[in-house]
């Protein structure tokens, strides 16, 4: 998300070339983030013994394969945002290009907003079981 935050602190006049590239940085980090939470899972699986505690391990399984499922359902409209970053030309003088500008930055602001959410709630996750694995220490 510090990405898309920086894409939404660039000035209006430099939006064709910073607000794309932070965009398509978020993209990448956002895919390779997927790439490896699936790799870790794999390595889960490999080092999982039969006297480990299930629940704790299906725990991490369901809310870390939830977080997953989101960050695969804001991909999409993460990759809508940074082709209509793209295609848009700011410095066209017609109102209606104006008008597009401004709908592209509310368009931002909400996907910006998705991405906090789900940080969010990595960081809840994440506290959670921290705390159960003191706990269980």
């Amino acid at each position: 998300h510090f990405n898309l935050r920086r894409a939404l602190s660039v000035d209006d006049k430099l939006i064709n070339h910073r607000v794309r590239n932070f965009l398509m940085l978020a993209l990448i980090s956002s895919l390779v983030f997927c790439m490896m939470q699936i790799w870790g899972w794999y390595q889960l699986i490999k080092i999982i013994q039969v006297r480990d505690n299930v629940a704790t391990i299906s725990y991490l399984y369901v809310m870390s394969a939830a977080h997953l499922l989101h960050i695969i359902g804001g991909l999409p409209f993460l990759i809508w945002v940074t082709h209509k970053s793209v295609t848009l030309d700011i410095h066209a003088s017609s109102p209606s290009e104006s008008d597009r500008y401004a709908s592209f930055r509310i368009q931002l602001k909400m996907v910006y907003k998705y991405w906090v959410f789900l940080d969010v709630i990595w960081l809840y996750i994440l506290f959670i079981l921290l705390i159960g694995s003191i706990l269980t220490g």
